[in-house]
């Protein structure tokens, strides 16, 4: 099984910090990469952020993984769009999404990369 590994690419025009995943997603992976993020100066200036998961191979996430991932992003203000095509990926990235919008909607999850970035104030 080979782990998630991730490329972060920052646009500054366009305020939008786009993630792109592959290889298997889990709990450990996510809170790193969420870890890395939480350190770029663009996330803390509340930049748009994309995660393209498109290329996940499998998902290895628990609901336990979502709920801790979600409690650690409750102080983010950032909008994030996910967009995710494996069935199970997007249902947890949905509980995900559904975690952390108790306060405002903040968090989306497509399965099509046009809507995710309009959702994010990007066009095209």
């Amino acid at each position: 099984m080979s782990t998630e590994s991730s490329t972060i690419q920052v646009d500054d025009g366009r305020r939008l910090i786009t993630v792109l995943m592959v290889g298997t997603a889990t709990d450990a992976g996510l809170m790193a990469l969420m870890d890395r993020l939480r350190t770029l100066p663009e996330f803390t200036n509340r930049y748009g952020v994309l995660f393209d998961a498109r290329n996940i191979g499998e998902v290895h996430v628990t609901g336990d993984g979502i709920f801790i991932l979600a409690q650690a992003s409750q102080n983010d203000g950032n909008r994030m769009a996910t967009v995710v095509v494996d069935r199970f990926g997007f249902g947890m990235a949905r509980m995900y999404a559904i975690s952390v919008n108790w306060k405002c909607d903040r968090v989306a999850v497509f399965n099509d990369i046009q809507p995710a970035l309009q959702f994010l104030g990007i066009s095209s």
